[in-house]
């Protein structure tokens, strides 16, 4: 897993607006210019008295475990993270986008989805829901990622997929907050939103979802008339 991405970027790659490539940086590379030694392997146990870790790697043809204790000076442990999931079901119908590898096939996604809403076979209605793209969460990755697929599918498109329409491409934002990117600056929230409205990419604020079907976001949402959850 390479850690020296530049994730901001991450929607960029998965539209195909950049390779991913040129978000990484080689761990080797940086290793390599000081004069450092890279290992991909487990830390399994660390022996504090002896300064050892007890490192372990799976033979790629064997299935043969080895393991070799390192010796250390100073030693730093990265505990690494996880997602949160927030609660939500059915997190396996959707795409992420928190690595290189769900770039990729986000990426794959988005083409196979395109190349379906070509073919003749394919009915009004269903290409309507394939160009459906739902967007769970309004911070800056959502609202990045919701952007770059409404240029791609209006500016870059039209001209390699004919049968693709316009009307029929809809992007939607879900976000639990009442605007969207409302760790930031609240002129840029507005003017996020604005522009959202104009290029008619649907923002469903004060909404959380609730759980994803294969082919459904069910989500709640609050009416700022009545207060009720609907």
């Amino acid at each position: 897993q390479n850690y020296f991405l530049f994730t901001p970027l991450l929607p960029s790659a998965a539209t195909g607006t950049l390779e991913v490539k040129s978000l990484m940086a080689s761990i080797r590379k940086i290793v390599n210019d000081i004069s450092g030694h890279y290992l991909e392997a487990k830390a399994e146990k660390v022996e504090f008295l002896e300064k050892l870790v007890k490192v372990s790697q799976l033979d790629p043809i064997t299935k043969e475990k080895k393991s070799f204790y390192l010796p250390y000076d100073k030693l730093v442990i990265a505990v690494g993270s996880t997602a949160n999931t927030h609660g939500v079901e059915g997190l396996e119908h959707c795409s992420r986008l928190k690595t290189a590898e769900d770039a990729i096939a986000l990426r794959k996604k988005i083409k196979n989805i395109l190349e379906i809403a070509c073919l003749p076979t394919t009915s009004d209605d269903e290409r309507k829901k394939l160009l459906s793209f739902v967007v769970c969460g309004g911070g800056p990755t959502g609202v990045e990622f919701a952007a770059e697929v409404f240029d791609l599918l209006n500016e870059d498109l039209p001209t390699s997929y004919p049968r693709i329409l316009r009307q029929q491409l809809s992007v939607h934002i879900i976000q639990s907050r009442s605007n969207i990117l409302n760790t930031y600056d609240e002129r840029i929230s507005e003017y996020a939103a604005q522009r959202f409205r104009k290029e008619t990419i649907d923002i469903l604020t004060n909404s959380r979802v609730d759980k994803i079907l294969p082919d459904r976001v069910v989500f709640k949402q609050k009416n700022m008339g009545t207060g009720e959850v609907e």
